[in-house]
């Protein structure tokens, strides 16, 4: 027999199931005229049922923003009746001036029947005494820019004694077709103006735009109070859109160079040790640092250091990239390392750096240069070009030379030659080793990551013969030459020519940026057979 109490709740919860099936939603809001400042209480009530999970707010996006939540849930039971609901609370603050409808909301079958509300611009002299209170300066360093070339963007908060910010500022500007890189922290000061004194808040980026053409910068808004005649009010501080002129790669730019605007660049070149004389068999290190105001180092195109010689082998290291954004500009670097081996006697010259760029203030191109450097070697024999040759050359100078010296005994005329060949074998033999090891492959694979990021097609197609230099141990030149008969390599060039060009059409560069790569790791990978080493994966799982 079930107890009366039992009865009850199993009453209670039958019709909770049926009133679920049966709920409806029921809407009001107060005031129903407001000034464009004040904010409105919408509620929605839903009756039958505890759950308001789906209950789809999005339609209150167009006019309104949701300022807060909140819930009351109810249930009574009176002469046996039970009825129950849900109320839940919305702030609404307007997103214009004007005849306003709360639009119709839906849970499951259910809808509310819209409201209309009427909200009132304010009065021109009231908005004047607000605007002299609080209010955003936004400036642009240039009214039109190269693609890819840096504009600097700043906001600045004016506010004065009494005004209230509710909330953070709004972060970095999000852009379709930009990289969006911040200059610095949030900056807080004073300052005079109009013989008031404010207090400044100012943020700073520099906004690298990715196609020509009109560029907008979105405007934004924040939230705040502000004293008048001794009443608190809220406002709304505006910004507006800011808009560019973005140009497209210049005519004057010549077509077989990599595109690269920059505000300045320098070159400097260090040797370790810093000598033009040097024996066989010793070790050099040669270092060349690319230095960019305007633009990243992942920007940067590759100095053509490549030169050709059968008196010295070359290590050639990834580059190793860097932004400094705590100035005015970005400050982009460029570390291009390489070991140097001489292996016989004779004079190099070591050839001369040039990298072509386009002076956005100028506008004009611009060619910063190294000179070329001669290495004299000292000691070692000829260079041979067969292992034959070599064994053939180095019994025929030991036996001169103890034929013509009684007291050499041991060959130690043609040490140099030995160390040389010792140095070179031991370093083939570590890169065979450790392909991927170092933080040689790293620093190429996280260039190509960030590359695909910011949608970078000439810093991933530079990432991608970076890695083909330090795997296949080659030069840039023929680095190059690998990938050049490649159909997929030529559709990335092809997609950059194509996003850069005046007139360019239309991109899809998500297709863009992955299926080349997909189908370059797999060619190159095919090539295992025939050069000895492979590239790592050129689209690691993790990019995104």
């Amino acid at each position: 027999m079930v107890k009366p109490a039992c009865l009850r709740i199993l009453t209670i919860g039958l019709w909770l199931n049926i009133a679920a099936a049966n709920a409806a939603v029921i809407t009001e809001v107060q005031p129903r005229a407001i000034d464009e400042m004040q904010t409105m209480q919408l509620q929605v009530r839903v009756t039958g049922t505890d759950d308001v999970e789906g209950l789809d707010l999005t339609p209150l996006d167009a006019d309104f923003e949701i300022q807060a939540t909140s819930t009351q849930s109810q249930l009574r039971v009176v002469n046996g009746e039970i009825s129950s609901w849900v109320d839940l609370i919305i702030t609404l603050r307007p997103k214009r001036t004007g005849q306003l409808t709360i639009p119709s909301l839906s849970l499951g079958n259910e809808r509310s029947e819209p409201i209309a509300v009427n909200v009132r611009a304010v009065a021109s002299n009231l908005q004047n005494q607000i605007d002299q209170l609080v209010y955003f300066d936004i400036s642009v360093d240039r009214s039109e820019v190269y693609v890819q070339a840096q504009v600097r963007y700043t906001r600045r908060l004016y506010y004065t004694a009494g005004v209230q910010i509710y909330g953070d500022l709004p972060g970095a500007p999000v852009i379709t077709d930009a990289v969006v890189l911040p200059l610095g922290e949030t900056t807080q000061d004073i300052t005079m103006k109009n013989e008031t004194r404010y207090g400044v808040l100012e943020q700073r980026y520099a906004i690298f735009p990715e196609r020509s053409g009109q560029f907008t910068i979105p405007g934004f808004s924040v939230q705040s109070s502000v004293r008048l005649n001794d009443v608190r009010r809220g406002v709304q501080v505006k910004a507006a859109d800011k808009t560019i002129n973005v140009l497209p790669i210049p005519s004057a730019w010549p077509a077989e160079k990599p595109w690269f605007p920059a505000a300045d660049l320098s070159i400097r070149e260090t040797w370790d040790p810093d000598t033009t004389s040097i024996r066989a068999g010793a070790s050099l290190r040669r270092s060349i640092e690319i230095v960019a105001t305007g633009n990243t180092g992942s920007s940067i195109p590759p100095p053509d250091s490549s030169f050709e010689s059968q008196l010295i082998r070359r290590y050639p290291e990834a580059p190793v990239l860097e932004d400094d954004t705590r100035g005015e500009s970005v400050t982009g670097k460029r570390l291009q390392n390489e070991g140097l081996v001489p292996a016989w006697g004779g004079t190099v010259e070591i050839p001369g750096v040039e990298i072509s760029w386009w002076d956005t203030d100028a506008r004009r191109v611009r060619e910063t240069r190294l000179p070329a450097r001669q290495l004299n070697i000292s000691g070692g024999g000829p260079p041979v070009t067969s292992a034959d040759t070599t064994a053939h050359d180095q019994a025929a100078d030991q036996k001169v030379a103890m034929d013509s010296d009684p007291t050499a005994a041991t060959p130690m005329r043609w040490w140099p030659a030995l160390a040389a060949a010792l140095l070179a074998f031991a370093a083939i033999l570590v890169g065979k080793l450790m392909p991927g090891n170092g933080n040689s492959s790293l620093s190429w694979s996280a260039t190509a990551r960030r590359a695909i990021r910011h949608k970078d097609l000439h810093g991933l197609r530079e990432a991608i013969i970076d890695g083909a230099i330090l795997h296949y141990a080659t030069t840039r030149s023929a680095a190059i030459e690998l990938l050049a008969d490649e159909p997929e390599w030529r559709m990335l060039q092809a997609t950059g020519n194509q996003r850069f060009a005046e007139n360019p059409g239309a991109v899809d560069l998500d297709q863009a940026m992955r299926e080349p790569l997909d189908l370059v790791r797999r060619l190159l990978k095919s090539r295992a057979g025939r050069s000895g080493d492979i590239l790592p994966p050129l689209y690691p799982r993790d990019v995104g």
